[in-house]
């Protein structure tokens, strides 16, 4: 009951925080979408690992909290920042191949958690390591935010 309250909190914050930044810094700093995105999966990851090797249970709910937040501050911001750069014409192909390697990467998740558990004999361990592929993400993200928007003009490009 406890985990949920704390995942329950961390969905609602983190909606507002990223509904609310998501669109405050668009169009107003370059690559604002991709690099709030990759901010949420940077807290998302290091919160995740501390909810999964902490051993106070306070601390532990609020690493689920954080990383909960983190996480819903970060999907829809990415998400939204594949809209700016996908044309209107292809859009329907990047939001269907966007939702195959979202699903194959979720799928994926509980098959690394299962090896590496078994691997390790340890659950809080499995968990932790399920951070290692996502601070790659956040970190593949900060990278790419520099080319947001020469890949948003060209794909309003298209349109003219």
């Amino acid at each position: 009951g406890r985990a949920g309250g704390a995942g329950l909190l961390g969905i609602m914050a983190g909606s507002i925080i990223g509904a609310r930044l998501g669109d405050k810094g668009h169009l107003v700093r370059p690559g604002w979408r991709v690099t709030l995105g990759a901010w949420g999966l940077l807290v998302g990851a290091v919160s995740l690992t501390g909810a999964a090797v902490l051993l106070v249970l306070p601390a532990q709910l609020i690493c689920l909290a954080l990383s909960t937040a983190g996480f819903l501050v970060a999907i829809p911001s990415l998400t939204a920042a594949t809209a700016d750069v996908v044309p209107a014409a292809r859009r329907g192909l990047g939001f269907a191949l966007l939702q195959f390697l979202i699903s194959l990467a979720g799928s994926a998740g509980p098959l690394m958690v299962g090896a590496f558990s078994d691997a390790t004999g340890s659950l809080r361990w499995a968990y932790a390591i399920l951070s290692i592929p996502l601070l790659a993400g956040a970190l593949l993200a900060f990278r790419g935010r520099s080319t947001l928007e020469g890949d948003r003009k060209a794909a309003l490009q298209t349109l003219q």
